[in-house]
């Protein structure tokens, strides 16, 4: 499933793959979680909408200070200019529930660069970010999630 993603009046397709493995569209998912990604160029061209669903019978936490957006800490667009550098605080989800943040990268807010690069995709064919998300499971073992997101001109 492939996402129409419109910017300079062009259609964008977005798709993630971890290890290597490409999907169909932008989401990612295993027995314990999934991942889903979107983006609007014209509403939000500076953050990355991610929702975590947690499929387990227990807790997990997201730890959101160490999550990155192409090695860069990332900052919610909750945040204002005085508090897009504060620490992240872990965030909780329950079994079965799920959690929805808009996130970016602290050091592009600054300099207003968008999350994808369409310079990229026209000298390239595609422009690429990764994610990186530690989840801490109940028994204690931290996974981080390196996700490699990909946009491309819809064909």
């Amino acid at each position: 499933m492939l996402i129409p993603l419109v910017a300079s009046a062009k259609e964008f397709s977005l798709c993630c793959s971890v290890n290597g493995n490409k999907t169909d569209g932008p989401v990612y998912e295993n027995d314990s979680v999934r991942f889903e990604f979107s983006y609007s160029p014209y509403l939000e061209p500076y953050f990355l909408k991610v929702k975590i669903v947690n499929k387990t019978d227990s807790r997990i936490t997201v730890e959101w200070e160490n999550a990155r957006i192409l090695n860069h800490q990332v900052c919610f667009r909750s945040d204002n200019i005085y508090t897009f550098n504060n620490p992240k605080p872990n965030e909780v989800v329950y079994p079965n529930s799920s959690s929805v943040k808009d996130i970016g990268e602290r050091e592009a807010i600054d300099y207003r660069h968008f999350i994808f690069k369409e310079d990229d995709i026209k000298k390239r064919g595609h422009s690429y970010n990764s994610v990186i998300l530690p989840i801490i499971y109940s028994s204690g073992k931290v996974v981080d999630y390196k996700i490699s997101l990909y946009w491309t001109y819809k064909r």
